[in-house]
């Protein structure tokens, strides 16, 4: 009984390190006309999911170089994206492979949008995003 308890408070622990470590950012994030850039916080090879309107979707990894996200003109559709920047762990060591099964994947996520061929500002689009918009005629006394 005493083992099981053990066991079960240790893994608990676990859970809640990874949950913490899961909540931190990955990377600096920067936008420009042309694109979307990640800084990482620290070094290592990171995968780049990217998804967005008409069933678009863009998978790459990147080693050694900072990961980035560039428009190009067969890609360019107006639109919200998604992103997700998966850090992907070094190869463990044997005494460290038990540890590294129990983590959960650091993930940092979040949307970008672009509009008329550009990614858009974040700001602006915030504030778009609030703006009541009418599709209709607005009738005001």
């Amino acid at each position: 009984m005493k083992l099981h308890r053990t066991l079960t408070a240790t893994l608990i622990a676990f859970c809640l390190v990874g949950s913490a470590a899961a909540a931190a950012p990955v990377a600096e994030i920067s936008t420009d006309a042309s694109g979307v850039y990640f800084l990482p916080l620290a070094s290592g090879s990171y995968e780049l999911r990217v998804d967005g309107p008409n069933g678009f979707s863009h998978r790459e990894t990147f080693t050694g170089s900072s990961p980035s996200f560039q428009l190009s003109e067969s890609v360019v559709i107006d639109g919200r994206y998604t992103y997700e920047l998966v850090q992907i762990p070094a190869e463990p060591s044997e005494a460290e492979r038990a540890e590294v099964a129990l983590r959960q994947p650091v993930v940092q996520s979040g949307t970008f949008t672009v509009v008329g061929g550009s990614v858009a500002d974040p700001k602006q689009v915030e504030a778009f995003d609030k703006a009541q918009v009418f599709t209709t005629d607005l009738i005001t006394q």
